[in-house]
């Protein structure tokens, strides 16, 4: 039972992030959009962020089952709208930018997914398995991430309504298996794993009956008033660590545009730079690491020294990822300047 519940989670969180990743290929960016891609890219970050909250305070007042549907229905409605704000491109491009994006404040996008679909991991599989099935949450994200655009572009070539169907056809298989993840009445009570390490608030089932009692404010205050556990010593860094990475990683939108603009390359190699990128990022993040840690995890007693190594190679890599970029751009300055005569080989 354990191990089909993994697998449901990891298959819903794999078509959550394949619905999302199509849904933002659908956004401008196009060279000439500058303004309209960065626009879109900042209110989905800002989207993701409130949606994330509405997920958790319903985490808190209602059951797991009833988050997952409002995050798969944020994400299918955002699809949509995009789809739909297509057809008025050419008279207002703005919707496309601002529209769906703004959506997804309902209940979030993969992200959310991701926070969901780990938790229930952790729930179901015994502390020891955990970090494992951790890491395979990550590479069906980053898998599903690079499928994405591929898909979208293939679809477009044929109809740009497609890509707004598959994502559509993605959600409603979501709904199918949120469903199938919830337990019978009879599996609440006589929960084998150890429920005192449980992810979500109070150690709550899904198919609890009772109803948290917990206003918005206080639920505000939980998460960033004084006594919030962000603050506490273990996770005072976390937020300045996940901004800095988050100025290293290119997002698509960003990506295809800043290229298109500093090096004067065509839309097609832009998608195909991409294309590379992203077999990279599955190759890196989705098998080589993934494989380093399930072939250190038997010879470590302690699986918190594995999270930390690997976070630190993790930001070794998108480190080294944004020094190239950097690096690529200044490459024509730099071989100019080191080409240039010295004042003593020139010759009067």
């Amino acid at each position: 039972m354990q191990s089909k519940f993994a697998y449901l989670a990891l298959v819903y969180l794999g078509l959550m992030t394949l619905a999302d990743s199509v849904t933002d290929s659908l956004l401008p960016t196009r060279s000439g959009r500058w303004n309209l891609a960065t626009a879109a890219l900042i209110l989905k970050g800002v989207s993701d962020i409130i949606g994330q909250s509405v997920i958790g305070y319903f985490l808190n007042t209602k059951s797991r089952h009833h988050a997952m549907n409002i995050n798969t229905t944020s994400i299918l409605v955002a699809s949509l709208v995009t789809l739909l704000s297509l057809f008025y491109e050419q008279q207002w491009p703005v919707l496309v930018a601002i529209v769906g994006p703004l959506v997804t404040c309902i209940g979030g996008g993969s992200h959310a997914s991701s926070f969901l679909v780990l938790a229930i991991l952790h729930d179901q599989n015994p502390p020891h398995h955990r970090f494992t099935s951790y890491y395979w949450t990550g590479a069906t994200s980053v898998l599903a991430q690079a499928l994405g655009p591929f898909f979208a572009s293939i679809l477009t070539d044929q109809s740009r309504v497609l890509p707004g169907i598959l994502s559509g056809t993605c959600c409603l298989i979501g709904f199918g298996i949120v469903d199938s993840l919830k337990p019978p009445p009879y599996e609440s009570n006589n929960s084998s794993h150890d429920e005192s390490t449980s992810l979500l608030p109070n150690n709550q089932n899904d198919v609890e009956l009772k109803t948290l009692s917990i206003s918005v404010t206080e639920y505000l205050s939980r998460c960033f008033g004084k006594k919030s556990l962000i603050r506490s010593s273990s996770l005072i860094f976390l937020p300045q660590v996940l901004f800095l990475m988050a100025i290293c990683k290119s997002t698509r939108p960003l990506f295809k545009t800043y290229i298109q603009h500093r090096d004067d390359v065509s839309p097609t190699e832009a998608e195909a730079l991409w294309l590379l990128r992203s077999v990279m990022s599955v190759l890196i993040f989705g098998i080589i690491l993934p494989a380093i840690v399930l072939g250190t995890a038997p010879r470590v007693s302690y699986p918190n020294s594995i999270n930390l190594r690997v976070a630190r190679i993790s930001v070794l890599f998108i480190s080294t990822g944004a020094f190239m970029i950097g690096l690529s751009g200044s490459l024509r300055s730099i071989t100019t300047g080191l080409s240039y005569p010295k004042a003593e080989d020139i010759t009067f």
